[in-house]
């Protein structure tokens, strides 16, 4: 609900890493009862410093900072989690897969990445259910700290109804060619019946041409507008002419079309009640989270701390 407000938190990058057989791994702080391990603040220094030039995080005083802020950091989430944990807010496994998923985050490219940070999917994974345990948390404490009455929302809805409005989406395949030659010759055999996905793969220019030239879904705001005006045309399963675009000459075939229409008060009631509460949200969990840290008892090991660097 409120993913785009509370994207912008540094918390919620939630980092708790539980080793196996980590009895050895020293603690660098504990929150309360809530200990964090060398080797979880390790893994997150790995994991954020593709957020920065690497060449100055090396530099000896330009790390002691990043390392600090990182453990700042992870000692935040610790005070946010346990509060989760006492307010008995729990994340499922299913919840989590759910989130891989959406997130493409099992694929060999996502594990490429990881490994070349030098961090362990698990560890990932673990961040994930963090992440969001600690959505829940924060959206439950707005909702109690600045609750938005459902005719705010609606009035909201209907000044602002035409924000709510879905163009015409398309799901459609291509094939880019060079010249007209060939783009009528590929067409003609598309119309004797040949396979769209089979011409796509051996004539397309297009880097889609893998994919059979499956564009995905797409309307005039995220694709050319001269792709939504062919498809238009188009029932689904027809082949278009050749075109000839700004990118060469094209075939298109439209999978399926959804049409416009207006999403509903129901569909749009999370993103007024964000809407609602701007920023003043960002202060209220400002304010929440420093009462929250002040009343833990946190306790940091400055040896154990300065031992910790990365690969």
């Amino acid at each position: 609900m409120l993913a785009t407000t509370l994207m912008n938190y540094k918390l919620l990058t939630i980092v708790i890493f539980l080793l196996v057989g980590c009895s050895l791994d020293q603690t660098v702080a504990r929150v309360d009862s809530t200990e964090i391990s060398a080797s979880q603040l390790k893994q997150t220094l790995q994991l954020n410093r593709g957020k920065f030039d690497h060449n100055l995080v090396k530099l000896d005083e330009n790390f002691k900072t990043y390392r600090r802020d990182t453990l700042s950091q992870l000692i935040q989430e610790a005070v946010l989690l346990n509060e989760a944990k006492r307010q008995k807010i729990i994340t499922s496994n299913e919840e989590v897969q759910k989130a891989i998923k959406e997130l493409k985050a099992d694929s060999k490219e996502a594990r490429k990445k990881l490994n070349k940070l030098k961090v362990e999917f698990n560890f990932w994974i673990t961040q994930q259910a963090q992440r969001i345990t600690l959505n829940k948390l924060l959206e439950k404490t707005l909702a109690e700290k600045m609750p938005v009455e459902d005719k705010a929302i609606e009035e909201h809805y209907n000044k602002n109804i035409h924000q709510f409005y879905l163009p015409t989406k398309f799901h459609a395949r291509q094939i880019l060619v060079n010249t007209d030659v060939l783009a009528n010759q590929v067409h003609a055999r598309l119309i004797q019946g040949e396979d769209f996905i089979k011409l796509a793969k051996e004539f397309s220019e297009s880097p889609d041409r893998e994919h059979g030239g499956d564009l995905g879904w797409f309307d005039a705001q995220s694709a050319p507008l001269k792709f939504s005006e062919i498809c238009q045309e188009l029932k689904e399963g027809e082949i278009s002419s050749v075109k000839r675009t700004d990118y060469g000459y094209q075939i298109f075939q439209l999978i399926k079309k959804q049409p416009s229409r207006q999403k509903t008060l129901t569909e749009t009631k999370n993103i007024i009640i964000d809407k609602i509460r701007g920023d003043k949200a960002r202060s209220t969990i400002d304010t929440w989270i420093k009462t929250l840290a002040a009343q833990a008892n946190i306790f940091i090991d400055e040896k154990v701390l300065a031992e910790v660097t990365i690969e």
